[in-house]
């Protein structure tokens, strides 16, 4: 759902996720904006939409954004394929938390947020970064952005 693919849901599946993510806006509105420097750990797949991209571009986020403010939480989303990792300069995200039954230290990005990226460090993420089987270091991505109005 999060590309707009919606191959294979029926209609009422459709009707039933309109629903719910219209009512998760008007929830997530209704919380305070958190600024925070947040993260999230890409896989490999998601990790290459950020190939072609250099410091300065805007990328628009359509959907609702995922970031945790623990970066050890974030680091496990890191596809064992590669990935990257987002630090984020939030202004709107909304902390939910509180909410939530598993502790992650989950926020989320409204959709239709703007970020730009302020530095791209190809590999950034060598602090703490993921370990192969045979224990070398795996060096990836550090992708920094922040949010715009």
């Amino acid at each position: 759902l999060r590309t707009g693919n919606t191959r294979g849901f029926s209609d009422e599946e459709l009707d039933t996720l309109a629903y719910v993510a219209g009512n998760l806006e008007e929830a997530l509105k209704s919380l305070p904006a958190t600024p925070a420097n947040l993260y999230r750990g890409l896989s490999a797949t998601n990790a290459k939409s950020f190939k072609n991209m250099k410091v300065g571009d805007e990328i628009r986020d359509s959907g609702f954004g995922s970031f945790s403010d623990d970066e050890k939480i974030a680091k496990q989303f890191v596809g064992k394929d590669g990935g990257a990792m987002l630090v984020v300069k939030s202004k709107t995200a909304r902390d939910v938390s509180p909410m939530m039954p598993i502790a992650e230290g989950e926020h989320i990005a409204l959709p239709d947020t703007k970020y730009r990226i302020t530095s791209i460090d190809p590999k950034g993420f060598s602090k703490g970064s993921r370990y192969s089987g045979d224990g070398t270091v795996t060096e990836l991505p550090l992708i920094t952005l922040e949010e715009v109005s």
